[in-house]
């Protein structure tokens, strides 16, 4: 606005218009809230100087590098392109700070593990490199007993988890649905509240839905997903992974899915009379209210 103000209504387009400007217009200026006099210094600082050589960094084969130095991750990461992508590095880190902090002063407090399921990103070459040279990679549960070693089509899946289907995930099986539920009764329950209460839960604007999902989260006061349903979930990966193992490294076909994950060949029957069943999902999970 403020440049903008200054082309349209005094016609001030490169730096010598600012120079041949009369004293009533520069008071005219100032009368609009321009701050001339710390323009004119500004520019009088400067003008002395030679103008900086035009680097095109698209040229580089590391642009941001280049301009940056060595934080150019850090500016990369406040593009608008970048602002809401977090490189996979980042999660493991935060994998690994945690699971420290977890088992200080514990029994196991050398010899903690992390289990998460076969994401590409964490099965990439670049990032298994990167983790073996940070010692993280020993870490992480994977299979010990050289599986498919031998097998030409499988052996890429030797040392790393088999998949990432969500029977092997808590989080993605049923522990993000938890959170879900709870943020919605809570929504709900706490909707008769005033605006401005600190109290109330609300999804009507992007910053008021994360604000009720971070205090449903909080490690210290948030209430899902609980503890038992952790311990409960994280428990059920173990039943997969039998399954698995009983059906020869195969994933149990009888699992059904929803959407891009659901196989119809695997219904046992199609058409007539549905029942209403009553539903096991919501009378397993008591959701606990946020004080």
């Amino acid at each position: 606005f403020f440049f903008k103000k200054l082309k349209e209504i005094y016609n001030v387009n490169v730096v010598a218009d600012i120079f041949a400007l009369d004293a009533g217009t520069i008071k005219r200026m100032k009368s609009d809230h321009i701050q001339m006099d710390r323009i004119i210094q500004d520019i009088e600082h400067f003008i002395d100087e030679d103008k900086p050589d035009i680097i095109d960094y698209r040229e580089f084969e590391n642009p941001y590098e280049e301009k940056y130095g060595d934080s150019w991750e850090a500016a990369m990461s406040q593009t608008h392109k970048f602002a809401s992508i977090t490189c996979v590095t980042k999660l493991i880190e935060w994998i690994v700070d945690s699971s420290k902090l977890m088992f200080h002063g514990t029994t196991h407090e050398d010899d903690w593990v992390f289990y998460h399921d076969a994401l590409s990103q964490l099965t990439a070459k670049d990032t298994i490199d990167w983790m073996k040279t940070k010692g993280y990679h020993n870490r992480w549960i994977t299979p010990l007993n050289k599986l498919h070693q031998d097998q030409a089509d499988l052996k890429r899946y030797c040392h790393r988890p088999v998949g990432d289907h969500p029977e092997n995930m808590p989080w993605d099986n049923s522990l993000n649905q938890d959170v879900h539920v709870s943020v919605a009764k809570h929504v709900m329950m706490t909707s008769f509240l005033e605006e401005g209460d600190e109290r109330k839960f609300s999804m009507s604007t992007p910053k008021r839905l994360s604000s009720a999902y971070r205090r449903i989260l909080d490690p210290a006061t948030g209430v899902s997903p609980s503890s038992c349903r952790i311990i409960h979930d994280v428990n059920l990966v173990f039943d997969s992974l039998m399954n698995i193992h009983k059906n020869k490294g195969v994933k149990d076909q009888r699992i059904k899915r929803v959407g891009k994950r659901w196989d119809p060949s695997v219904e046992e029957t199609r058409g007539g009379r549905r029942e209403k069943k009553s539903s096991a999902y919501y009378s397993e999970r008591i959701v606990d209210l946020h004080q």
